[in-house]
């Protein structure tokens, strides 16, 4: 009879210290997912190149940024990517590209000539041509950029263009 009471007093006092500290790590996973990408305490670098326009080196405005492409097959069984920008939260479709799209690391940005500033990027090849894409941090918001190479094509570089600003 002893020993029930005190497995009980063990049994509870295990659930108590489980749960108060389960309740903490969600707490803690909650905010690292809602944390992709914060730029109001973030120091930027203030400086223009070719493909972006001068930042501050502080935003203002707390944002949380993310270049996303979703593949699918179209009608002719070729892939297909949705390119997309999630900008605190708000889904906004940039275009759709004919190829699978991945997703470019930060230590590959030089060799797609993106800028240190680009917030993420995302590329792919198919039947001899690719469409490369990536974000950047603007005053306001935020700039996406296209970049295109053919297996054709005479010149060298990604032919990176501004598609599209978005504002906070």
């Amino acid at each position: 009879m002893n020993f029930s009471l005190k497995f009980n007093c063990a049994v509870i006092v295990s659930c108590a210290i489980f749960f108060s500290c389960s309740s903490n790590s969600e707490k803690i996973d909650e905010l690292d997912s809602q944390n992709t990408i914060q730029y109001d305490s973030l120091e930027l670098e203030s400086k223009e190149d070719e493909n972006s326009e001068k930042i501050p080196e502080k935003l203002s405005n707390p944002m949380k940024a993310e270049l996303i492409c979703v593949t699918s097959m179209d009608e002719y069984e070729n892939p297909k990517s949705d390119v997309s920008v999630i900008l605190n939260g708000k889904k906004i479709k940039i275009q759709s590209v004919i190829g699978a799209m991945n997703p470019i690391s930060e230590d590959e940005y030089s060799d797609y000539q993106i800028p240190k500033n680009a917030i993420s990027a995302y590329g792919g090849w198919w039947a001899g041509a690719g469409d490369y894409f990536y974000i950047s941090p603007s005053s306001n918001g935020i700039i996406v950029f296209h970049g295109w190479q053919d297996e054709s094509q005479e010149d060298t570089g990604y032919h990176w263009e501004k598609i599209k600003e978005i504002n906070l």
